[in-house]
């Protein structure tokens, strides 16, 4: 006849593996991370010199995470009226709260090619401008992680 010990240490087993599986999917650095929602608040031009430009970007990071997020970098493209306007990147740090908001200011560049493709847009002002603006972002620990993002978005400057 088997020992008491003998017959409880498999279901001992058993619930040892069942507490560590539900104690790691509440974790959240273990389970999905959703990538935050990046928008453009603002493009001001800074120079222009030989073959290239910069300009200041503004992006708003929105947090849809129920935990922060803490952010040591990311890097984008930025698209506006379908055509490549300019890229950037900082390795600015960035706690992103909870359901929360955060504000990122990143010098771009582009090329002057990418500019002078934007200007037959411009004229008389735009009654509508469109934008998409992607790339990723760089999570510290404790996810260590790269999350892709992506939006888009259609803005209404003045009226004629």
């Amino acid at each position: 006849m088997q020992s008491n010990a003998v017959l409880f240490a498999p279901r001992a087993a058993v619930l040892l593996v069942a507490a560590l599986a539900l104690a790691c999917a509440n974790f959240p650095g273990w389970g999905r991370v959703l990538a935050p929602e990046v928008t453009v608040m603002n493009v001001a031009p800074a120079q222009l010199e030989g073959f290239e430009s910069s300009a200041r970007v503004d992006l708003r990071l929105s947090n849809p995470n129920e935990f922060p997020l803490a952010i040591d970098g990311l890097r984008f493209q930025l698209e506006i009226n379908g055509r490549r306007f300019a890229r950037g990147q900082t390795d600015q740090v960035v706690e992103l709260p909870r359901l929360g908001d955060a504000r990122v200011s990143v010098t771009v560049h582009s090329g002057l090619g990418d500019v002078l493709r934007q200007i037959p847009n411009m004229p008389n002002g735009l009654e509508e401008m469109s934008y998409r603006v992607s790339g990723d972002v760089f999570l510290t620990s404790p996810y260590d992680r790269v999350l892709p993002f992506g939006s888009e978005a259609v803005e209404f400057g003045a009226q004629r």
